[in-house]
């Protein structure tokens, strides 16, 4: 059985905090703010930069600020 898996969109590895954001979180945030159930879910190996992505950055904040 063959499985496939269709990705809406790669950011490469210089992609900034705010691309990360406007590209998928904030739509999310919007939606929820309409109403909707949202999830901003961070899963990864150890290491592999999920409180970066998230928390607050010295000069550029991440997902979770931005969103409040």
């Amino acid at each position: 059985m063959k499985k496939e898996f269709e990705l809406d969109k790669i950011l490469g590895p210089r992609a900034s905090q705010r691309e990360v954001y406007d590209d998928w979180a904030k739509p999310l945030v919007v939606s929820a703010t309409s109403g909707y159930n949202a999830t901003i879910f961070a899963y990864g190996h150890t290491g592999s930069g999920k409180r970066y992505t998230m928390m607050r950055r010295a000069k550029e904040p991440g997902i979770a600020p931005r969103t409040v």
